[in-house]
């Protein structure tokens, strides 16, 4: 594989789960592993769009992280977008065969296209489920399998840049 510097999350409405996985991730690159991830640029989308802004729960997770994600506003992926990516990364296994049936004619588009956990290593319990309208318990939960996949991810990703 190749180096890996343009990465995006998708999840269904782009305001819980990948603004979470992006802003994470940025935090991780920020603090504590910092000048292991220069250049690397994440990103996140969705398949549709309700709202302006992230979950109020995501927006307090972030926080509670040190992060700040009060830049945020929500997208829908296009072409264009896939076509800049050097890795796709989807809460649902079902979203890749989504993206990768719809958007066939993006060169690469089943190389770069995974699940987060399948992606990191995962094999059982693939889909990490969406939190909206949960209670408080359940997606802080949700927030957590984000963050410990994020990570996992971001080790990945170093292991893999250097490698080349």
């Amino acid at each position: 594989m190749n180096q890996i510097k343009n990465v995006l999350f998708i999840c269904f409405g782009n305001t819980c789960r990948s603004p979470a996985a992006e802003y994470l991730a940025k935090w991780f690159q920020n603090n504590k592993y910092k000048d292991k991830l220069d250049g690397l640029i994440f990103d996140s989308a969705g398949f549709d769009n309700y709202f302006t802004y992230a979950q109020p729960e995501t927006v307090s997770y972030i926080k509670s992280k040190g992060g700040d994600i009060s830049d945020f506003r929500p997208k829908i992926f296009n072409k264009k977008l896939f076509e800049e990516q050097d890795l796709i990364l989807t809460m649902e296994e079902h979203q890749v065969e989504s993206i990768v049936r719809d958007f066939s004619n993006v060169r690469d588009i089943e190389r770069k296209t995974h699940a987060l956990k399948h992606y990191v290593g995962e094999t059982e319990n693939i889909d990490i489920n969406d939190p909206y309208m949960q209670d408080h318990q359940y997606y802080v939960k949700i927030m957590k399998v984000i963050e410990d996949n994020v990570e996992k991810l971001i080790n990945k990703i170093i292991s893999i840049n250097n490698s080349q």
